[in-house]
C-alpha cells in the first residue's frame, strides 16, 4: 500500500465557491480534516446568473443546507424557453434564485460551522511536490510578499474559470475560455416583480448564437444578464459583451419592461465561463479539480452551480474512500472520482453540447419550440433535461429530432 505523505490538514481545497465548499462540507460531515483557502475575504461579489436549478437544489439538500439556504431565495415554479422566433416553451419544474454573494457566504459558513479551517487572502501560487505527488500548495498572502506553504495528504482545486491556478499545477489544456458572461441587477416595483414570477431563457434571433436570461431574485432584484459561447471556429467574431447585453434588452420585452420600470442594483459585471468538461485534467496524484477549473458549467444555458456542487460531493466520496477505506493506492481518489463523475454526467454534456451547435440554425430552434406543445414528446424531453430524468439525447440527436417532427403537436405558447 502506497502510503499518503504526512500532513498538516488531511485535505486541502483551494478555493471557497460552491464546488469547495460543498467538498468541505461533505469532507467535514465524513470527519475527515479540511483546510480551505480563497484569494479573497467573503462577502465577495460573482458574476453568475444566480439561478438554482434542480440538481443544485437537490445537491444542496444532500448537504442537509436546504432549508437553510434555499429559506433567503426567491422559489419559482417554472422556466421560459424562449426561440429565436420569441416563442415560449414553459417548462414545470423546482428553481430557486439567490445571489452568488449570499450563496457562497452561507456555503462558506456551513463548512466554517461544520468544522473547516478557513484561511482567507490566501492567492495560490503553485503545487507542493513529493516525487510527481501533490502535497499541499504554496500561497501569497494577503497582498503582500509574505508567503505560506500548506501540506495536505489530498488537494482539491477549486478555482473557477481563473487560468493561472491551473497553469501553476500543470492542468491546464485549454487557455481560452469556452463562453463569456456579463450580468446586471435591477431593483424593480412590485408590480414588476409580480408579472415576470418565472425564469426566462432566452435564444432571442437578435442575439443567436448568444442567449440572455431574466432571473427573479429576493427582494425585488432581478438578475439580467447575456452569454456568449466563444469555441466557435471564427472566435473574432464574438460580439462585445455590452453590445450584447443592450441588444438583449431592446429585443426581449420582459429585459426591456425590467431594466425601463427598475433602478440599477449593481454595476455590470462580467465572467469567463469554462463548460463541458473541456480544457482541464481532472486529476493527478494527490491532486483532483472541481467545479468550473474542471469545466463542469453546462454549454447550451450556462448553468454551473449545480454541477459544481454535484462535483464537489463525488470528490468528496472518493477522497473519503481513499483516506478512510484503506485503498490500496492512495493516488485512487483521483481517478475515482472523474470515472464516476463522467459515468454519472457525460451523456448529458454531449447532449448540451448539441443543443449549443443548433443554436447555430435558428430554424431548428424555432421548429422544436414550435412542436413543444403541452403534451408534446418535445415539451417531455425538454422537463424531463432539466429534471435530468432519463437521456438528455433523446431529444437533441437526429432521432429525437424526427420524433419531435413526428410526434409534436400544436403549441398553445404564444410568442412574448
Amino acid at each position: 500500500m502506497a502510503h499518503p505523505p504526512s500532513a498538516e490538514t488531511e485535505v486541502l481545497i483551494i478555493g471557497a465557491g460552491p464546488a469547495g465548499s460543498a467538498t468541505a462540507i461533505a469532507l467535514r460531515q465524513a470527519g475527515i480534516a479540511v483546510t480551505l483557502a480563497d484569494r479573497h475575504d467573503f462577502p465577495r461579489e460573482k458574476a453568475c446568473g444566480d439561478a438554482l436549478m434542480p440538481d443544485a437544489l437537490r445537491a444542496l439538500r444532500r448537504l442537509g443546507l436546504g432549508e437553510r439556504l434555499l429559506g433567503p431565495a426567491l422559489q419559482a415554479r417554472s422556466i421560459h424557453i424562449h426561440a429565436p422566433n420569441g416563442t415560449a416553451v414553459g417548462v414545470r419544474g423546482d428553481f430557486a434564485c439567490l445571489p452568488r454573494r449570499k450563496l457562497d457566504q452561507s456555503l462558506l459558513d456551513a463548512a466554517r460551522d461544520a468544522g473547516t479551517r478557513f484561511l482567507p487572502r490566501h492567492r495560490v501560487r503553485g503545487p507542493l511536490l513529493n516525487q510527481g505527488h501533490v502535497t499541499g500548495a504554496r500561497f501569497s498572502v494577503g497582498g503582500s510578499s509574505s508567503t505560506r506553504r500548506v501540506r495536505a495528504r489530498i488537494t482539491v482545486l477549486a478555482t473557477g474559470a481563473a487560468v493561472e491556478p491551473l497553469r501553476a499545477f500543470h492542468l491546464l489544456l485549454r487557455r481560452t475560455p469556452s463562453a463569456l458572461a456579463l450580468r446586471a441587477y435591477y431593483r424593480v416595483p412590485d408590480w414588476v416583480a409580480r408579472a415576470h414570477p418565472h425564469l426566462y431563457l432566452s435564444y432571442d434571433a437578435a442575439i443567436c448564437p448568444g442567449y440572455g436570461w431574466s432571473f427573479p431574485g429576493p427582494d425585488n432584484v432581478f438578475n439580467i444578464g447575456v452569454g456568449i459561447f466563444s469555441d466557435g471556429p471564427d472566435r473574432s467574431a464574438v460580439p462585445n459583451l455590452r453590445d450584447l447585453w443592450d441588444t438583449f434588452i431592446r429585443a426581449f420585452p420582459a429585459a426591456r419592461e425590467i431594466v425601463s420600470c427598475g433602478q440599477p442594483f449593481a454595476p455590470p459585471r462580467g465572467a469567463p465561463l469554462r463548460c463541458n468538461l473541456d480544457g482541464a485534467q481532472l486529476h493527478q496524484p494527490g491532486l483532483l479539480v472541481v467545479g468550473e477549473a474542471a469545466g463542469t458549467t453546462f454549454p447550451f444555458s450556462g448553468e454551473g452551480i449545480g454541477k459544481a456542487l454535484e462535483s464537489g460531493l463525488s470528490a468528496a466520496q472518493a477522497i473519503a474512500a481513499t483516506i478512510r477505506g484503506n485503498a490500496d493506492d492512495w493516488n485512487a481518489a483521483g481517478p475515482r472520482y472523474e470515472a464516476d463523475f463522467r459515468a454519472m454526467h457525460a451523456a448529458r454534456y454531449h447532449a448540451y453540447r448539441r443543443a449549443q451547435s443548433w443554436l447555430a440554425w435558428p430554424a431548428m430552434c424555432n421548429l422544436i419550440a414550435r412542436r413543444a406543445g403541452p403534451g408534446s414528446f418535445a415539451a417531455q424531453r425538454l422537463e424531463d433535461m432539466i429534471q435530468e430524468r432519463g437521456d438528455p439525447r433523446d431529444l437533441f440527436s437526429i432521432p429525437g429530432l424526427c420524433r419531435t417532427v413526428l410526434e409534436g403537436r400544436p403549441p398553445s405558447a404564444t410568442p412574448c
